[in-house]
C-alpha cells in the first residue's frame, strides 16, 4: 500500500504512511548547538528562578497578613 500526492501538474510519492510502513527516508534535524545557546539557557533559568522567588514571596507575604 503506497500513498501517492498530486500538486498542480505533477505528482510524486510519499516516502510512508504513518504508522503502517516504516520510513523510507529518516527524517534529519541537525542540532547547531553554539556558546550563545547555552548563554540563553543558562540566562532563561536564572530568570526564571529569580520570578519563581519574587512571586512566591509576594504570595505569602500577603496570605500572613491578618
Amino acid at each position: 500500500m503506497k500513498g501517492q500526492l498530486k500538486v498542480g501538474k505533477g505528482s510524486g510519492d510519499l516516502d510512508s504512511i504513518l504508522g503502517l510502513s516504516a520510513p523510507l527516508t529518516p527524517d534529519l534535524y541537525p542540532i547547531n548547538n553554539t556558546h550563545y545557546t547555552w548563554l540563553a539557557l543558562i540566562f532563561s533559568i536564572i530568570i526564571g528562578a529569580f520570578l519563581i522567588r519574587l512571586l512566591t514571596g509576594l504570595f505569602t507575604s500577603k496570605h500572613s497578613e491578618p
